[in-house]
């Protein structure tokens, strides 16, 4: 069987576009032998390693409320957030109950101590019994606008802070794919127009500057690069956009050399 690792880059709210990616895979008849996902990248991440496949996938997707994603703390001063991210995490473990030991596929998320200023890999080995909902809501803490969230001890952020692409996060192995979607607040200038946009432009600058670090030491896998004309932090994108970014996600040609195992 052709088989593959897949690296899902930090998207904010175009996520929707790796499931499209996700059924290109699954018509070329390839399996996913791990996964290394941030932030957005970890939100369908960690469903395709709870079993989920493209069918089912698109299902929830086409039906999430995004406008409830937009949950606003009454105390943003607590955990230091304009908006709880509860909402998301009650989605995610309406959706999976798996653990990082009990996942389908190996998966590792990439998430940020704001404490430390250091990377925090959550994996199989660094938090077995850690829920993989759990994981993927600390992974999309984007500081100021998502509360932090605390697990395995550390005040966790968006991976996306110190590593957005974790394409070098299987070494120099052959079948990596790595997926980066980017929205419009990333290639297009915004307005900066309410704390929301504001807090959204900075990490956008940052987040980008970090994975051309990473992408410049992967030289031993296959990237692409998918531009979505979707803002990457909106919480207004509707079933009908959701369909037109799985269909971004699903025409483009990957970039797959799958190595073939018995």
């Amino acid at each position: 069987m052709k088989e593959i690792k897949l690296v899902l880059a930090g998207c904010g709210t175009v996520f929707p576009v790796y499931l499209g990616v996700l059924k290109a895979i699954e018509v070329l008849d390839i399996s996913i032998s791990g996964i290394n996902c941030t932030s957005g990248g970890a939100l369908i991440g960690s469903l395709i390693a709870s079993g989920f496949n493209s069918s089912k996938l698109e299902e929830v997707v086409t039906n999430m409320d995004f406008k409830s994603m937009q949950d606003w703390s009454l105390n943003p001063f607590y955990k230091m957030g304009l908006l709880n991210g509860d909402n998301i995490l009650k989605t995610l473990k309406n959706l999976t109950n798996r653990s990082f030991s009990s996942a389908v596929i190996p998966i590792n998320i990439v998430t940020t101590d704001i404490e430390t200023a250091d990377t925090v890999m959550l994996n199989v080995s660094t938090a077995p019994n850690v829920l993989l909902a759990d994981a993927a809501r600390a992974s999309l803490a984007i500081p100021l606008l998502f509360k932090y969230y605390e697990l395995v001890g550390k005040k966790l952020v968006d991976g996306g802070t110190t590593n957005n692409f974790n394409i070098d996060g299987f070494g120099e192995e052959l079948n990596i794919v790595g997926i980066r979607a980017i929205g419009t607040r990333t290639t297009e200038k915004i307005n900066i127009a309410n704390p929301i946009s504001y807090i959204g432009k900075i990490a956008e600058i940052m987040i980008e500057a970090n994975e051309r670090e990473h992408i410049k030491d992967a030289v031993y896998a296959n990237i692409k690069k998918i531009v979505v004309p979707y803002d990457n932090l909106s919480f207004n994108h509707t079933k009908e956009d959701v369909k037109k970014m799985i269909k971004i996600g699903n025409r483009v040609r990957l970039p797959i050399t799958p190595c073939i195992v018995n």
